[in-house]
């Protein structure tokens, strides 16, 4: 946007001078004697024009430096909260871990990871899939794993199955 609007003042500008330069040559040759007035007037006019080209240069500039700094600082923002988030997931998983290896129920830790993900709410069981990056048989094994231990409960949507924590699921994850 700011390229197209560069070109527009600029053009406009340099069409301004072209239009003086045509004025001055054309009087020249009109009469061999231009007035002094006539010069100084002329001088004065590109003068100006030269002097509002190089505002607006000095502009275009700074906002250009400023357009640079707000995208370096988009790019780098999220990127630092997605760290700190991850990392803070991670120490989160791991200390749910811990906690879900001293019950009984022998939960691999692709369990604990479905179960920790569908603890965010329902999910079918393509999303869990593409979590967990298995077969959708794996997928299935185990989610009705999950689902005969009484950790998932599942309804029926169409041609599919989608799966929510039961009560000793929320038990497990979130500890009450």
């Amino acid at each position: 946007m700011m390229d197209i609007i560069d070109f527009v003042i600029v053009a406009s500008l340099m069409f301004v001078i072209l239009i003086c330069y045509h004025i001055i040559f054309y009087s020249s040759r009109k009469s061999e004697n231009v007035s002094k007035e006539e010069y100084s007037l002329l001088k004065a006019i590109l003068t100006e024009f030269k002097h509002r080209i190089d505002e607006q240069n000095k502009k275009i500039s700074e906002i250009m430096v400023k357009v640079d700094l707000i995208e370096n600082k988009i790019e780098r923002s999220p990127i630092k909260k997605v760290e700190a988030k991850v990392s803070s997931i991670q120490e989160k998983i791991e200390s749910d871990t811990r906690k879900i290896e001293n019950t009984n129920l022998n939960l691999s830790d692709i369990e604990l990871n479905i179960l920790k993900f569908i603890s965010t709410g329902p999910k079918s069981s393509k999303e869990v899939q593409t979590t967990i990056n298995k077969s959708r048989e794996h997928t299935a094994r185990l989610l009705k794993n999950l689902y005969t231990k009484n950790l998932l409960k599942r309804e029926s949507q169409g041609k599919f199955f989608v799966y929510s924590l039961s009560e000793q699921g929320k038990k497990i994850i979130f500890g009450s």
